[in-house]
């Protein structure tokens, strides 16, 4: 009977001694950079889900509209996640590169559209809502990078930063705007000023990290990091079949 520990990939290992099949495994230092260019992007696009949380009342009097107005601006991050999260399983399953490609553009586009809009407030909720598009790509992508990337050991600390770094933005958002507007008199010219400032400097962030996306983000490497890396696919509504599974039975059968 098998004994099971942390290390699925020894449980696979022994699947695959009944094979003939010869694969060849190697851990390259580019999963790090790739990681690097993630984490960017999803400290950045996690800026403008709060970025008017602190300041309500100067937000709706930037864009003279009520409190509740503002805050349809983070509820449209709910919406889109809600209905399109689903969605964005099997283009990261096929093409994980394209995909966060694609969210780093989207948010991009969308903190650039909420700078231009100025004073404009349904324009600045065209590019939240875009901000909230890119978002679906950001929770199940960590695991993807994770599985296709990284040897076992490792999967849980590039997990953990590639979800963390979502938190950290969200934390600094809070405490940018919180800073910056806390001794900012009620003049709303003065107001007008540090918005747009905000709104420019978090346009600039998120096209650094659409440019590391770019850069550094690959599909997958040229060989897997484990025989698990094979294997373990996600698939849209369950575990995808594959030419591993009569091993992966044969392991099973024998344990």
């Amino acid at each position: 009977m098998l004994v099971y520990n942390s290390s699925f990939d020894e449980f696979m290992l022994k699947a695959k001694d009944n094979s003939s099949e010869k694969q060849q495994y190697k851990i390259y230092k580019q999963r790090w950079l790739v990681l690097l260019a993630f984490c960017a992007f999803t400290f950045c696009n996690a800026l403008g889900f709060v970025q008017y949380t602190p300041i309500l009342k100067m937000a709706a009097s930037y864009y003279d509209v009520d409190e509740d107005g503002v805050a349809w601006f983070s509820i449209c991050y709910y919406i889109t996640y809600f209905l399109l999260a689903p969605f964005s399983i099997k283009p990261m399953d096929i093409r994980l590169d394209y995909s966060l490609f694609l969210a780093a553009f989207l948010t991009s586009s969308g903190q650039w559209t909420i700078y231009l809009a100025h004073q404009n407030y349904a324009i600045a909720m065209i590019g939240f809502v875009l901000i909230g598009i890119g978002q679906i790509f950001i929770l199940a992508a960590p695991a993807y990078i994770s599985d296709r990337w990284f040897p076992v050991h490792e999967r849980t600390v590039s997990t953990c930063l590639g979800s963390f770094l979502n938190l950290v933005g969200l934390n600094f958002s809070i405490f940018y705007s919180s800073i910056t507007f806390e001794e900012l008199s009620n003049k709303q010219d003065e107001i007008i000023k540090e918005i747009d400032f905000m709104n420019l400097l978090y346009s600039i962030m998120n096209t650094v990290a659409f440019v590391l996306c770019l850069l550094m983000i690959k599909n997958k490497p040229l060989s897997p990091p484990s025989f698990s890396a094979v294997n373990i696919y996600l698939n849209y509504f369950g575990f995808r079949k594959n030419a591993y599974n009569e091993i992966i039975q044969k392991g099973f059968q024998e344990s």
